[in-house]
C-alpha cells in the first residue's frame, strides 16, 4: 500500500516525454513550488521534454524563470525553429508535412529533403536551435557547460541528483545518465556534458539527428521515450512523485480510429509507449503516485506543436497546474 505524503516530504520528481506538450510541465512546477513540493527533491529524472524541465529545475530555475522562459522566446529559446529543416524554407512547412494529411497528399517531398536529411543524416529536421537552447540555459546560471559530476559537485550541499534517460540504439538499451549510479546494472556519466545528453533524450527518431553520445562508442542515441517514457526505475519509493502528459492511464485499451498515413504513424508511435505504459501502469502504487495532465481540448495540440500561440501556452500550463493541484487536494480529502 502506498504510504500517502505530504508535497514537502516528496525525495523525487519524475517526467515523463511530451514534445511540445511539455510546456504544460511549467504549471506543475509552480503548483509544486507553491505546495512546497520542491523543498526537499534530491533527484530529478526524465524523459525527453521531461528530461528538458528536469535539467532546467537541477540548474535552479524557478517556475517563473521557466515560464519567462517558455512565453519570451526571444530571448534564450526559438522554439518554432526546433523544427527547422533548410530545404523547406520555414519551419512550419516541415510541422505541415508532419501533421496534416492534406498538406502532404498535395506537396511532394522533395529528392533534396529525402537523400540529404533522411536517408543521410537519419533526420527531416536538424537540432541547430535545440543545442543553442539547451546550452543557452546552462551558460546563462553558471557562465559555462556542465558535465553530470560538475553540476552534482555545484548540487552538493543541497545533495540534488540529475537522471537523464536515452535510448542506445547500438546496444538497443535504454541508458540512465546521471553523476552517480541510481539504476543497478546502469553505469554513472559524469563525465558527459549535461547538455548534450538532454540533446539526445529529446532526439526524436526520424526528426532529429541521434547523438553521438558516448565517446568510448560509436553510437546512435536517441529520444529516452522510444523505449520507456516515463523512467519510473529511478526511484520507485513511496517519495516519488511521476508526472505524464496526457492521461495514458485513462486511455489503456481505448480503441481510436487510424485513418491515413500520418494517423497511422501517430497511433503506431502511441502504441509504442503503451507497451512500456502497460507495464508501469499494472502497479497500482505507480499509479498512486502518478499525475495525469490532460491535453486542452480543441485546440489541436500535439507533440510537435512548436509554433503555438500564447494562448495555447497557457492552457497547457493551467493544465498542469490544475493536475498537480487536484492529485494533492484529493490525496488530503481521503
Amino acid at each position: 500500500m502506498t504510504t500517502k505524503v505530504q508535497p514537502n516530504e516528496l525525495k523525487t520528481l519524475i517526467f515523463s516525454g511530451a514534445g511540445a506538450l511539455g510546456f504544460a510541465y511549467a504549471g506543475c512546477i509552480q503548483a509544486l513550488e507553491e505546495l512546497g513540493g520542491l523543498e526537499n527533491i534530491t533527484t530529478y529524472g526524465g524523459s525527453s521534454a521531461g528530461s528538458i524541465m528536469s535539467y532546467a529545475l537541477a540548474l535552479g530555475y524557478s517556475a517563473k524563470e521557466i515560464k519567462d522562459i517558455i512565453m519570451d522566446e526571444g530571448r534564450i529559446a526559438n522554439f518554432p525553429s526546433f523544427l527547422k529543416c533548410p530545404s523547406l524554407g520555414t519551419p512550419l512547412n516541415l510541422k505541415k508535412y508532419l501533421t496534416d494529411e492534406q498538406f502532404l497528399k498535395s506537396h511532394k517531398l522533395g529528392d533534396t529533403l529525402l537523400s540529404t536529411y533522411l536517408y543521410t543524416n537519419n533526420c527531416l529536421s536538424d537540432n541547430e536551435y535545440a543545442t543553442k537552447f539547451l546550452d543557452k540555459l546552462c551558460t546563462d546560471k553558471y557562465g559555462t557547460l556542465l558535465t553530470f559530476q560538475q553540476l552534482y559537485d555545484k548540487n552538493k550541499e543541497k545533495k540534488k541528483t540529475l537522471v537523464v534517460t536515452t535510448c542506445d540504439i547500438g546496444t538497443h538499451q535504454e541508458k540512465y545518465n546521471s553523476a552517480v549510479q541510481v539504476v543497478e546494472g546502469h553505469d554513472a556519466t559524469p563525465n558527459l556534458l549535461v547538455s548534450t545528453a538532454v540533446l539526445a533524450s529529446m532526439s526524436i527518431p526520424f526528426i532529429y539527428p541521434p547523438v553521438n553520445l558516448y565517446p568510448d562508442e560509436d553510437s546512435c542515441v536517441v529520444d529516452g521515450g522510444t523505449l520507456n517514457n516515463l523512467p519510473v526505475d529511478i526511484d520507485k519509493s513511496d517519495y516519488s512523485l511521476y508526472i505524464v502528459m496526457g492521461t495514458p492511464i485513462d486511455d489503456l485499451g481505448k480503441f481510436t480510429k487510424t485513418d491515413g498515413f500520418i494517423s497511422f504513424i501517430s497511433h503506431l508511435m502511441s502504441t509504442v509507449l503503451n507497451n512500456s505504459y502497460q507495464d508501469i501502469f499494472s502497479q497500482p502504487d505507480i499509479v498512486a503516485r502518478t499525475i495525469q495532465v490532460p491535453i486542452p481540448p480543441d485546440r489541436g495540440l500535439g507533440m510537435l506543436s512548436f509554433d503555438m500561440s500564447d494562448d495555447d501556452k497557457k492552457a497547457l500550463m493551467k493544465s498542469g497546474y490544475d493536475a498537480v493541484m487536484r492529485h494533492f487536494l484529493v490525496q488530503g480529502n481521503e
